[in-house]
């Protein structure tokens, strides 16, 4: 790769490779001011660009670490865990360090069931009986 042996600059004859970069560096960083100089203010919002939002739509707030904590705090270990399920104590022992990877887990989840709800007809339904505490909702 070469570079400009002399740079010709508002009629000023530039040699030495110090000035040929500040003169390309001046250039560059003033472009976009100049051309956001150059485009007229709009008198519409941004909004006016986009489509119109979905009415059956929701937001879910992303779960933090100290969420997941809590839930692994609350789980009560004289309770069976089910077939392949890690122990209890075990989790609350492991709970710094699995509720940062747990978290990961549950984003990638939820973005994953957002791209595919797109794709097939989701049912939701209540999954039986839970505590009044509780409101999960299961997909088919």
């Amino acid at each position: 790769m070469s570079f400009p042996s002399t740079l010709e600059v508002n009629g000023n004859h530039l040699v030495d490779t110090k000035s040929i970069a500040n003169a390309f560096n001046e250039y560059f960083t003033s472009v976009g001011p100049m051309l956001a100089n150059s485009i007229q203010p709009g008198n519409r919002s941004f909004k006016d660009f986009l489509p119109p939002s979905p009415s059956n739509s929701f937001y879910l707030k992303p779960v933090t670490p100290m969420e997941v904590e809590d839930i692994i705090s609350s789980l009560n270990p004289s309770k069976a865990t089910g077939p392949y399920s890690i122990p209890v104590k075990i989790l609350k022992l492991l709970k710094p360090v699995l509720s940062y990877h747990y978290l990961i887990y549950l984003t990638i989840l939820f973005y994953l069931v957002r791209f595919q709800i797109n794709l097939k007809l989701v049912k939701s339904f209540p999954c039986g009986q839970l505590p009044a505490n509780y409101s999960f909702i299961c997909f088919s």
